[in-house]
Protein backbone atom coordinates (compact mmCIF):
# COMPACT_ATOMS: atom_id res chain seq x y z
CA UNK A 1 0.00 0.00 0.00
CA UNK A 2 3.30 2.48 0.55
CA UNK A 3 4.41 1.49 -2.65
CA UNK A 4 1.00 2.87 -4.53
CA UNK A 5 1.26 5.61 -2.63
CA UNK A 6 4.82 6.70 -3.04
CA UNK A 7 5.41 7.15 0.57
CA UNK A 8 8.56 5.45 1.40
CA UNK A 9 8.21 6.94 5.38
CA UNK A 10 5.40 4.10 5.43
CA UNK A 11 7.56 1.58 3.99
CA UNK A 12 7.61 -1.27 6.97
CA UNK A 13 11.11 -1.05 8.98
CA UNK A 14 13.94 -3.62 8.07
CA UNK A 15 14.28 -5.64 11.03
CA UNK A 16 17.63 -6.53 11.45
CA UNK A 17 18.14 -10.56 11.75
CA UNK A 18 19.66 -11.59 15.07
CA UNK A 19 23.35 -12.47 14.56
CA UNK A 20 23.51 -16.21 16.45
CA UNK A 21 26.60 -16.91 17.98
CA UNK A 22 28.80 -19.62 17.23
CA UNK A 23 30.98 -21.78 19.87
CA UNK A 24 34.20 -24.19 19.42
CA UNK A 25 33.27 -27.45 21.92
CA UNK A 26 36.42 -30.28 22.20
CA UNK A 27 34.94 -33.84 23.69
CA UNK A 28 36.97 -36.45 24.70
CA UNK A 29 36.55 -40.21 24.09
CA UNK A 30 38.44 -41.59 26.70
CA UNK A 31 39.02 -45.04 26.92
CA UNK A 32 39.83 -47.54 29.05
CA UNK A 33 40.10 -51.59 27.88
CA UNK A 34 37.13 -52.04 25.88
CA UNK A 35 35.00 -49.02 27.92
CA UNK A 36 35.03 -45.27 27.79
CA UNK A 37 34.13 -42.72 29.97
CA UNK A 38 31.00 -40.79 29.97
CA UNK A 39 29.67 -38.15 32.38
CA UNK A 40 26.27 -36.31 33.45
CA UNK A 41 25.39 -32.80 32.86
CA UNK A 42 24.50 -30.82 36.32
CA UNK A 43 20.84 -31.00 36.33
CA UNK A 44 20.30 -26.79 36.76
CA UNK A 45 22.98 -26.94 33.42
CA UNK A 46 21.42 -26.69 29.48
CA UNK A 47 20.48 -30.20 28.64
CA UNK A 48 20.63 -31.04 32.30
CA UNK A 49 20.15 -35.07 33.67
CA UNK A 50 21.61 -36.11 30.11
CA UNK A 51 24.92 -38.00 29.63
CA UNK A 52 27.99 -37.02 27.27
CA UNK A 53 31.54 -37.18 26.16
CA UNK A 54 33.67 -35.39 28.65
CA UNK A 55 33.44 -31.95 26.53
CA UNK A 56 34.46 -28.36 27.08
CA UNK A 57 33.85 -25.16 25.47
CA UNK A 58 37.26 -24.27 23.62
CA UNK A 59 38.66 -20.59 24.77
CA UNK A 60 39.97 -18.33 22.32
CA UNK A 61 43.72 -18.90 23.39
CA UNK A 62 43.80 -22.45 23.07
CA UNK A 63 43.62 -25.41 20.41
CA UNK A 64 41.19 -28.00 20.53
CA UNK A 65 43.87 -29.95 22.28
CA UNK A 66 45.41 -27.98 24.37
CA UNK A 67 41.61 -27.68 26.06
CA UNK A 68 40.98 -31.11 26.09
CA UNK A 69 44.58 -32.10 28.12
CA UNK A 70 43.99 -28.73 30.34
CA UNK A 71 40.15 -30.05 31.54
CA UNK A 72 40.76 -33.53 31.37
CA UNK A 73 43.65 -32.75 34.12
CA UNK A 74 41.39 -29.76 35.88
CA UNK A 75 38.02 -32.32 36.32
CA UNK A 76 39.43 -35.62 36.33
CA UNK A 77 43.12 -35.45 37.64
CA UNK A 78 44.04 -37.94 34.76
CA UNK A 79 46.73 -37.79 31.95
CA UNK A 80 45.34 -38.83 28.78
CA UNK A 81 47.04 -40.48 25.80
CA UNK A 82 45.38 -38.74 22.53
CA UNK A 83 45.20 -40.41 19.85
CA UNK A 84 43.49 -39.09 16.94
CA UNK A 85 40.92 -36.67 15.37
CA UNK A 86 37.67 -38.53 15.29
CA UNK A 87 36.07 -35.96 13.55
CA UNK A 88 33.18 -33.16 14.41
CA UNK A 89 29.59 -32.41 14.33
CA UNK A 90 27.84 -29.70 13.82
CA UNK A 91 24.21 -28.81 15.98
CA UNK A 92 21.95 -25.80 16.25
CA UNK A 93 20.55 -24.93 19.85
CA UNK A 94 17.87 -22.30 19.69
CA UNK A 95 19.92 -18.93 20.80
CA UNK A 96 23.36 -20.31 19.36
CA UNK A 97 24.98 -22.69 17.33
CA UNK A 98 28.12 -25.25 18.03
CA UNK A 99 30.90 -27.24 16.31
CA UNK A 100 31.81 -29.87 18.82
CA UNK A 101 35.20 -31.82 17.67
CA UNK A 102 36.40 -35.54 19.17
CA UNK A 103 39.43 -36.89 19.71
CA UNK A 104 39.61 -40.50 20.31
CA UNK A 105 41.88 -40.72 23.71
CA UNK A 106 43.16 -43.21 26.25
CA UNK A 107 43.82 -43.16 30.15
CA UNK A 108 45.35 -46.18 32.16
CA UNK A 109 45.10 -44.02 35.34
CA UNK A 110 41.47 -44.68 37.68
CA UNK A 111 39.83 -41.00 37.46
CA UNK A 112 40.47 -39.25 40.78
CA UNK A 113 38.42 -35.92 41.29
CA UNK A 114 34.62 -36.88 41.43
CA UNK A 115 32.56 -33.78 41.22
CA UNK A 116 30.57 -34.90 38.68
CA UNK A 117 28.42 -37.95 38.14
CA UNK A 118 30.81 -40.56 35.46
CA UNK A 119 30.53 -44.15 34.16
CA UNK A 120 32.76 -46.22 32.32
CA UNK A 121 30.33 -47.97 29.37
CA UNK A 122 30.79 -50.29 26.40
CA UNK A 123 29.23 -49.46 23.37
CA UNK A 124 26.81 -51.78 23.96
CA UNK A 125 25.48 -49.88 27.20
CA UNK A 126 24.66 -46.66 25.34
CA UNK A 127 21.14 -47.00 24.64
CA UNK A 128 20.77 -47.19 28.76
CA UNK A 129 21.96 -43.66 29.32
CA UNK A 130 20.25 -40.59 27.24
CA UNK A 131 21.91 -38.10 25.51
CA UNK A 132 21.96 -34.72 24.30
CA UNK A 133 21.08 -34.64 20.23
CA UNK A 134 25.07 -33.52 19.35
CA UNK A 135 26.45 -36.53 21.15
CA UNK A 136 24.00 -39.05 18.69
CA UNK A 137 25.40 -37.38 15.68
CA UNK A 138 29.14 -38.37 17.53
CA UNK A 139 27.84 -41.62 17.96
CA UNK A 140 26.87 -41.75 13.76
CA UNK A 141 30.15 -40.07 12.98
CA UNK A 142 31.74 -43.02 15.10
CA UNK A 143 29.63 -45.53 13.18
CA UNK A 144 30.68 -44.45 9.74
CA UNK A 145 34.10 -44.82 10.95
CA UNK A 146 33.51 -48.21 11.39
CA UNK A 147 33.30 -48.28 15.42
CA UNK A 148 29.62 -50.05 16.05
CA UNK A 149 28.84 -47.88 19.27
Amino acid sequence: MANNMSIPESYPAKLEKKVIPHKEFVAGMICQGNKFLITKRNENALLGGLWEFPGWEIVSSETPIGALRRKIKEEWAIDINIKNKVGYVKHAYSHFKITLTLYQCQTQESVKIMNKEYRWITPSEIQYFPFPKSNHKLFNLLNSNGWNV
